[in-house]
């Protein structure tokens, strides 16, 4: 977990991140590495299984949307804030007033 929040850091532009996102175990690590790569794919590859996800898992992939286009991910937060818990609904505003 620690090595995917220092990818995450902006701090180290120069470090090699991961292009294989197996060889990191969660998905909260992934979705740190998949927004620090502006990885779109990965994001939308995740957005329909979201209610598979735990609560953390679930949270770090709504997190990593805001690399999405505006319109895509206004629209994806607002059906993930209606159903999700209440945590859930806070990071969905959060995202939303961006």
């Amino acid at each position: 977990m620690w090595l995917s929040h220092t990818f995450a850091n902006e701090a180290f532009d120069d470090a090699v991140i991961p292009s294989r996102y197996e060889s990191v175990l969660g998905v909260r690590e992934q979705a740190l590495i998949a927004l620090r790569r502006k990885d779109r794919a990965w994001v939308k590859s995740h957005k329909s299984g979201l209610d598979t996800f735990g609560p953390w898992d679930k949270r770090a992939v709504l997190f990593a949307s805001q690399i999405l286009s505006g319109d895509e991910r206004n629209v994806w937060l607002r059906i993930a804030k209606a159903r999700g818990s209440f945590l859930e609904q806070i990071l969905a505003d959060h995202l939303l007033a961006r």
